[in-house]
């Protein structure tokens, strides 16, 4: 039987191995689960080699009225990306 999911929502960032002048592009991913499940839940939705974290930002700056269901993983931004 599989892990139940939280409804909470986390931010997590993704730096691929594509740069630009030098910087590491970035993708921003929602993702329905408590925050130990959610960088897995993008790991493994993400090619190998790029890295997860969870973000600190706000999920409203981020994600705004987005509605996921419990364990959903949601690409939301990707590209050169400075969220100030």
């Amino acid at each position: 039987m599989g892990q139940a999911f939280k409804s909470d929502v986390q931010i997590v960032e993704v730096r691929t191995d594509d740069y630009v002048r030098g910087i590491a592009q970035r993708e921003y991913w929602a993702v329905a689960a408590a925050p130990e499940q959610a960088v897995m839940l993008v790991l493994v939705a993400v090619p190998e080699g790029w890295a997860c974290s969870l973000s600190e930002l706000p999920v409203e700056k981020i994600a705004g009225n987005l509605v996921l269901q419990p364990g959903e993983a949601r690409l939301i931004r990707r590209g050169y990306f400075h969220p100030t």
